[in-house]
């Protein structure tokens, strides 16, 4: 999260741009190849380089079914810590055929961030959950669920 004291910061040099930081996080996230990490520690980096390489060789690591493109997605939030993938699955599978299942962890901890997203065949099945398994109580918890990337 950009900050008015990090922004401070960075007007005083105590810290590097925010941009600087976010390229440095990118790279050890391995969304960078190589070639694009040397070229911009060497200081070649310019706007061709970041236009050259294919959105596919930069996301490599991205699961396919990041969007809902056609309406089989629900975003499963107010999860127990406990919930695990395997446990979502079997649950969501009360409304129909599950394809994909996602928990969404927090990267330093390791720890579920209490929501995720789970695809169905069909747009039916998808609607059909939100119906029957919305405020349904799953580990302790009534979970929420919503069309994925819905408008809030």
């Amino acid at each position: 999260m950009y900050t008015r004291l990090q922004k401070a910061k960075e007007m005083a040099g105590e810290i590097e741009p925010y941009e600087v930081r976010m390229t440095k996080k990118r790279r050890r996230e391995g969304i960078w190849t190589p070639e694009e990490w040397s070229a911009w520690m060497e200081g070649r980096w310019t706007d061709e380089l970041e236009h050259a390489t294919s959105s596919s060789e930069k996301h490599q690591n991205r699961d396919d079914t990041w969007g809902n493109d056609n309406g089989c997605g629900v975003f499963f939030a107010k999860l127990a810590p406990d919930v695990n993938e395997e446990i979502l699955r079997g649950f969501a599978q009360a409304a129909g055929t599950v394809l994909f299942v996602k928990i969404f962890m927090d990267h330093q901890t390791g720890n579920s961030k209490g929501c995720g997203k789970v695809f169905y065949e069909t747009k039916e099945m998808a609607q059909r959950a939100i119906e029957e398994l919305h405020n349904t109580d799953l580990y302790g918890r009534r979970g929420s669920l919503e069309v994925l990337g819905g408008e809030r």
